[in-house]
């Protein structure tokens, strides 16, 4: 997923620079790539938080019944958790930086003349 999202940022970034660039067009393929990265990020942070609880109850019960099993469990779901916290934050800066190149797309849009 962070190579398509690097992929397309890049294609962005080359049309930005294209002083012939058809904005309405370009803008109807980002807005389209923004409504998917969208919907992953809402997947990611479900999962997210399912973890979590799945984590927590875990790991109480570790309290509860101290073993090697529930113990490595409740490792497991950690480290599990901490990658689908750094996925979500790498899909929420992407987006945020997304919504930026949009406000420049529409900017650029509007007035051609500005693209450097």
């Amino acid at each position: 997923m962070i190579r398509l999202i690097r992929k397309h940022q890049a294609w962005l970034e080359q049309c930005l620079r294209d002083p012939g660039t058809d904005w309405k067009t370009v803008r109807q393929v980002h807005l389209t790539w923004i409504g998917f990265l969208q919907h992953e990020r809402t997947i990611h942070l479900v999962v997210t938080l399912a973890m979590g609880v799945f984590l927590l109850v875990s790991a109480g019960v570790a309290l509860w019944q101290p073993g090697l099993a529930i113990g490595s469990l409740v490792l497991l779901l950690a480290v599990l958790e901490g990658f689908y916290v750094v996925h979500l934050y790498r899909l929420e800066n992407a987006l945020l930086r997304w919504y930026s190149l949009d406000r420049e797309m529409w900017t650029a849009g509007q007035n051609p003349s500005t693209v450097s």
